[in-house]
């Protein structure tokens, strides 16, 4: 589940799940939803690809893995759809599929975001929910 959350100059998300598994695929549909709320696209144009990150603690994972999928939205030309699967191993590495159009110049995203940030940025475990709030810089 996420909420977004009106910032000063940038966007920011509210994240929440069960576990942290869980808190970060909702970080993964936050920006996707972000990007793309609203875009049509054709069906038969999706293709499955793969992100990778790691961090020295989960708050840097979840900074990592954000500013990848946003890298390769921005650089390589993803369009994201969905998350079709993620997982997190006990190093703290993260891989997650998502479902994609690939270098469609015809579909905009629906707004720019440059990067996810740490500012204020504490993954919390709060009445047997894990919760955060993510801060982009757009």
């Amino acid at each position: 589940m996420f909420h977004i959350i009106e910032h000063t100059a940038d966007i920011a998300i509210r994240l929440e799940g069960e576990n942290r598994i869980a808190l970060f695929r909702s970080g993964f549909e936050g920006v996707i939803h972000l990007l793309t709320d609203g875009i049509e696209f054709d069906h038969d144009m999706v293709t499955a690809m793969s992100i990778t990150a790691d961090g020295h603690d989960y708050e840097e994972l979840m900074v990592n893995a954000l500013n990848e999928l946003l890298y390769c939205c921005q650089n390589l030309g993803w369009i994201p759809l969905s998350v079709d699967s993620l997982s997190v191993d006990k190093h703290k590495m993260l891989t997650a599929t998502i479902s994609v159009l690939k270098n469609k110049a015809n579909i905009l995203l629906i707004r720019e975001i440059k990067a996810a940030t740490f500012h204020n940025l504490t993954i919390e475990k709060i009445d047997n929910k894990w919760q955060t709030t993510v801060v982009f810089d757009v």
